[in-house]
């Protein structure tokens, strides 16, 4: 049923197209304010008025509405905080543990009523086995579904109800290289994306065993701007019929870093093309972020709004916002 292709393909639609970013965005050009000391955290000397700040996030909290206030707020409190230290790497692939808290809110979906809500959690592991630099991304997704409109049937329209539960597990897993001179330097990689079926819903997930290869590529080369893709195609494993799976997805990377921390970004929104059903998925992204330090805590900040210019089917997303806050663990 393409009402429900949005929350039960889980690679493609709101939940696969989200589900992979390449990687928190880390300025390379952080320029440190002069800083004063209050207990273990520091503070600019020009930061910001308290009371632009708070007005921002009252502002910000209105216009979002009440369900996402608490994080929006957050996020603007956030922002106006100048970086403590430079950060040594903005490669979304460098080998940097990170923990990844992200909220996507999404006030439209065609051919459904109501918001939907995605909360990822989203650990990125670097490590070494063999001599080999490999870096694997696990994504756990909770989804909250817009109220898919009636389904018709022999017997009368039938109505869905939204339900909220946990989705599939998603990892991807990068073999890392490196080119090390001229235009095109930069990081490439590939390895195995693997979905592994923890669903509780039909409607959050597709309780399907998934793999298939992926290949990234980040060019470092410019002193300002990254830019690259994300490929990965991803097949289904056992199932037959209208129940098989197998998409093609792919990420434009473009990141270019302003001064203190703060930097501009096309996102981490995914492309998709179902084979199956001949449906492309096509969310225009772009915001800010900026990377910041509590104490000894590095953090990095951003918002993504986004807009699909692909089909208009049930279960594509028209429009939403993402909130991403990650705790970064430099070597």
């Amino acid at each position: 049923m393409r009402a429900l292709a949005r929350h039960t393909r889980h690679t493609c639609r709101q939940i696969g197209r989200h589900e992979i970013d390449v990687g928190t965005h880390i300025p390379k050009d952080v320029m440190g304010s002069e800083c004063i000391t209050r207990g273990d955290m520091q503070m600019p000397i020009n930061a910001k008025p308290k009371f632009l700040t708070c007005f921002a996030a009252r502002l910000m909290a209105a216009v979002i509405g009440s369900r996402n206030k608490a994080l929006f707020a957050l996020l603007i409190i956030l922002l106006g905080l100048a970086p403590a230290q430079a950060q040594s790497s903005t490669n979304p692939v460098a080998p940097i543990l990170q923990l990844q808290l992200q909220n996507e809110f999404d006030p439209g979906t065609y051919k459904a009523s109501g918001y939907s809500n995605i909360f990822y959690f989203q650990p990125v592991i670097p490590y070494k086995l063999g001599g080999l630099n490999i870096i694997s991304r696990f994504t756990l997704p909770v989804v909250t579904t817009a109220d898919p409109d009636p389904i018709s049937s022999p017997l009368g329209p039938i109505d869905i109800d939204r339900v909220t539960g946990l989705s599939d597990l998603t990892t991807i897993n990068f073999v890392m290289g490196e080119i090390k001179s001229g235009f095109w330097a930069g990081d490439i990689g590939f390895g195995p994306a693997l979905v592994f079926p923890t669903s509780t819903d039909d409607l959050v997930g597709t309780s399907q065993w998934q793999a298939g290869p992926n290949f990234i590529y980040i060019n470092t080369a410019g002193a300002k701007i990254e830019w690259g893709v994300l490929l990965y195609q991803q097949w289904s494993i056992g199932s037959q019929g209208n129940d098989r799976t197998s998409q093609m997805l792919g990420q434009p990377i473009f990141t270019y870093h302003l001064n203190n921390g703060w930097y501009l970004s096309t996102g981490d929104h995914i492309w998709s093309y179902d084979w199956e059903k001949d449906v492309w998925d096509i969310p225009i992204s772009f915001g800010a972020g900026k990377a910041f330090k509590i104490g000894n805590q590095s953090n990095n900040v951003y918002v993504i709004p986004f807009y699909n210019v692909g089909d208009a089917v049930a279960g594509n997303t028209e429009w939403g916002i993402k909130l991403s806050w990650a705790l970064l663990f430099p070597h």
